[in-house]
């Protein structure tokens, strides 16, 4: 029972990836992560309730976010962020590599999933004002 217990508790941490994460005191934290699969997670935030902003960044690949408010019930479809990178200021919901996107709205969670088949990489920077 114990091997049980030991081995469904790894299977569970295994589904959630918690981020990298640097705080730079109370003012802000970025979180990082990378992933080689499609829809595979790059990483999930801390609690972000503290913070008025966040800006995402991909280095490679194409990524979307999902937020929750109550840190159970997630989106069921990427958030719409503005590209600040384009010439107009139509929302996006999966970025391109090398852009710096606006993550509107106020989350207590964040997640950063990989879309397409192309390795990704992204940090999120989130603030205080």
């Amino acid at each position: 029972m114990k091997q049980f217990i030991i081995a469904l508790t790894l299977a569970a941490l295994s589904l959630t990836a918690r981020a990298a994460e640097e705080s730079y005191g109370n003012l802000a934290t970025r979180y990082y992560g990378s992933a080689s699969a499609d829809n595979a997670l790059l990483f999930t935030t801390g609690e972000l309730l503290r913070f008025d902003g966040c800006m995402l960044m991909s280095t490679d690949g194409a990524v979307d976010v999902e937020g929750t408010l109550d840190g159970t019930n997630w989106t069921t479809a990427p958030i719409s962020m503005q590209d600040l990178g384009a010439t107009t200021v139509d929302p996006v919901i999966v970025t391109a590599a090398d852009r710096m996107y606006f993550v509107p709205g106020k989350y207590r969670f964040l997640r950063v999933r990989q879309n397409g088949v192309t390795a990704s990489a992204a940090s999120l920077l989130c603030w205080k004002q």
